[in-house]
């Protein structure tokens, strides 16, 4: 390699990593001088890509140490440096040329550190921290550590501007899941081999989190800050402690404790950007609104220079590099609050220009104001910002039907939840939303589209209580009678239907439409076993009586209707001109209840001629 200028060695260990491998090593072979792979164990077709671009691949059994298996690789190495990458990472492009140049003027440096920025949440999110990635191949330096390896035996140690793109996090959940059984699997194991030691605690939190298991997470954070702070141990990873374990307690409500955790962190490390972020959170839940404006406005501003420059960073991690469009919102916010809403303004224009979607804060902003402000008039302000194809995404299409629900606009609100459920894939659909468009559709009258939204909801729920009652409700509407039945008698069937009075009415009303009043009077009397005394079930059960002619079944339930509204039963019945004069009764006390007044008339109307013969029973009250 006598080419006069440092030659570099590309150092790797290698593991079923077909899916990133090709990737890696095009960003790479152009800028150094060899390539070196350790395979330790592939089944898939790695081996063959590692082959096409170097012939210094090494087979390996795996031992159970990323170190080991570290150390192999460098050991290989021929070149005066080391970089090492994994494959899952990309040298970027502009940071090629950069690493031949950063070695040539490294000076008394034995090892370099470069900015890795970590993308995971499908893109939505990135963390960036420097790490040792190059070192003098003096056969000093070396690795340990089982899992997340260290390297050791520097004695200078430089930042540098070199960047890789490490995708490694960002993987389906099968993938996620594997990788976090081997990774907190060592991690265990390393704990048992030296249970003070903060580091594999720190790391199987980290792991813990990775997988939105709060509680583990915060304990085994935790445990690595208070081992470390014992040991007086200043490392900067266990700023990222801090945060992992404030972050599971904002996810389960812990304000407080996250609060304190990030002002803890902030104070060793004042311009640690997550610990910022945290407490801009915090505050905004404790609607501290000058405090969300200074957490706020001092991460924006680290988060500026870290990304211009990184090396300022340190070894620190930094987790929350995407979300200055959540924190320009925050501080949005606390400007409304502060009554300052052109700064608002400002700030959410901000949130846009950084946001990959601007649709999402318009529609996130106006949720906020639909929610927890109140501020019907703000929100749908908010919302009419969003302009072209955007106003067809579900999420705004979704805000605005609430917004329209909470306005009192039924027929918009309808028309957003048609468009949505007309665009959702079957297999995706929404019940609630599907029963509150049936509903809507049974208000406008629209009973055919109510039944259609309705039976796509019973795929999805075949024993919903609430859709097979609509249904039933429906099907009465159109005439459909038998199948109006059916659904009534499956709905029945539910752990609902046990103290819900209210099916039974209906299917007495609609034997009542069908003329079968024996049957609608043993409805009626089941909604009185479940709500006794229920005015409407008892008028009703009263004219199912007089159309039989059992007159004196009938005059037990206007004695029941007495009894419901206070009124005096004390009294003998001898004619029908008496049944009417207490149905005016009953009348007069219904003024506020059109309906059941509608009803007691209707009573009076169905009554025999008062020319009728005597009627040879007391009112039960008067007993």
């Amino acid at each position: 390699m006598g080419t006069g200028r440092p030659t570099i060695s590309c150092c790797m260990i290698v593991k079923n990593e077909e899916a990133f491998l090709a990737q890696c090593l095009e960003s790479v072979r152009p800028h150094v001088d060899e390539i070196v792979i350790v395979d330790t164990g592939s089944t898939d077709g790695t081996v063959d890509i590692a082959k096409r671009y170097t012939d210094k691949v090494y087979l390996h059994p795996w031992e159970n140490s990323f170190s080991k298996a570290r150390n192999y690789s460098l050991s290989y190495a021929a070149g005066d440096w080391i970089f090492i990458i994994d494959a899952d990472e990309e040298l970027l492009p502009d940071s090629g040329p950069l690493l031949r140049a950063t070695v040539a003027n490294a000076g008394s440096a034995d090892i370099l550190l470069v900015n890795i920025i970590s993308i995971y949440a499908k893109g939505k999110r990135a963390a960036r921290h420097n790490l040792e990635r190059i070192c003098r191949n003096n056969g000093a330096i070396r690795y340990e550590g089982i899992v997340h390896n260290q390297m050791v035996g520097g004695t200078e140690t430089r930042a540098s501007k070199i960047e890789l793109k490490h995708y490694g996090y960002d993987l389906d959940e099968k993938k996620r899941n594997e990788k976090f059984l081997r990774t907190a699997g060592l991690l265990k194991k390393a704990i048992e081999q030296e249970p003070e030691n903060p580091l594999p605690h720190h790391y199987l939190g980290a792991s813990y989190l990775s997988l939105g298991m709060h509680d583990d997470c915060i304990r085994e954070s935790l445990l690595a800050i208070e081992l470390a702070d014992m040991q007086g141990n200043t490392d900067t990873a266990f700023l990222c402690s801090h945060y992992n374990a404030a972050i599971s307690l904002l996810g389960k409500g812990e304000t407080d404790r996250a609060g304190k955790l990030a002002r803890k962190a902030a104070a060793f490390f004042p311009d640690h950007l997550d610990s910022h972020y945290i407490l801009t959170l915090v505050s905004a839940e404790k609607r501290e609104w000058g405090n969300v404006k200074a957490h706020g406005g001092k991460y924006l501003k680290l988060l500026d220079m870290y990304n211009a420059e990184t090396e300022k960073a340190g070894m620190v991690l930094n987790c929350t590099l995407k979300e200055a469009p959540a924190v320009h919102i925050l501080i949005g916010y606390a400007e409304y609050h502060l009554r300052n809403l052109p700064g608002m303004l400002v700030q959410f224009a901000e949130a846009c220009r950084k946001s990959e979607c601007e649709s999402d804060v318009w529609t996130r902003t106006a949720d906020y104001f639909l929610d927890v402000c109140e501020d019907l008039e703000l929100a749908r302000d908010l919302l009419d910002r969003i302009r072209g194809v955007s106003r067809e995404e579900r999420k705004f299409l979704y805000t605005l039907a609430r917004l329209n629900e909470r306005s009192g606009r039924s027929e918009e609100e309808r028309l957003c939840l048609k468009k949505i459920c007309r665009a959702d894939h079957p297999d995706h659909m929404d019940i609630r939303l599907l029963k509150r468009l049936a509903l809507l559709c049974m208000e406008a009258g629209d009973y055919s589209e109510a039944l259609e939204s309705l039976q796509e909801a019973g795929k999805i729920d075949p024993a919903d209580y609430s859709v097979l009652l609509n249904t039933a409700r429906v099907y009465n509407k159109l005439g459909r009678f038998r199948q109006a039945v059916e659904s009534y008698s499956t709905a029945l069937e539910c752990r609902e239907a046990i103290a819900d009075h209210i099916p039974w009415i209906e299917l007495g009303d609609l034997c009542v439409g069908l003329d079968r009043p024996e049957e609608a009077a043993l409805f009626y009397n089941r909604a009185l076993e479940i709500k006794p005394g229920n005015l409407d079930a008892v008028l009703k059960a009263a004219e199912s009586e007089l159309l039989l002619g059992r007159i004196e079944d009938f005059i037990g339930r206007c004695d029941s209707a007495l009894k419901q509204l206070g009124l005096s039963r004390d009294r003998v019945v001898n004619s029908m001109d008496d049944v009417r004069g207490i149905l005016l009764e009953i009348e007069a006390e219904l003024n506020d209840a059109p309906e059941l007044s509608e009803m007691v008339l209707r009573l009076m109307r169905l009554l025999p001629d008062s020319g009728s013969k005597r009627i040879p029973v007391d009112m039960p009250g008067s007993r």
